[in-house]
């Protein structure tokens, strides 16, 4: 059996719930990801995307200087655990229609899987 954490990317960048939104978008350009984990407390409990951005502030002429991140953020996170088989994240991914995949351990967050890292299960 095949673990998430043999694929997933350690390092997530994460931001604080009561950031403002346009940190997170700033920081997302700054380090080059689409996405950021968003924690209360040091605990995972959303995710936020360049979709969230388009969608809830973008289309609708709202200014992210005046939101806070927990305001636009996807939730509830939807994660894995770092000893899960591969292929029932990929099948997760598919079922919830995510991209990205926050992976813990104990309830903490240690790494996150993309859909792009699982492109080797269907070639």
């Amino acid at each position: 059996m095949v673990r998430v954490e043999e694929f997933m990317s350690k390092g997530v960048i994460t931001i604080d719930a009561a950031e403002m939104a346009v940190g997170a978008a700033e920081l997302m350009t700054e380090k080059g990801i689409g996405s950021l984990v968003v924690t209360r407390d040091g605990e995972p409990v959303g995710i936020v995307t360049e979709s969230d951005f388009i969608r809830k502030v973008t289309s609708k002429k709202l200014d992210a200087s005046v939101l806070r991140v927990h305001e636009i953020m996807s939730k509830p996170l939807i994660t894995v655990s770092a000893d899960t088989n591969v292929k029932e994240a990929a099948r997760l991914m598919r079922e919830k229609r995510i991209r990205r995949l926050p992976v813990v351990r104990r309830g903490r967050l240690v790494g996150i899987v993309t859909s792009s890292d699982f492109t080797w299960l269907y070639q």
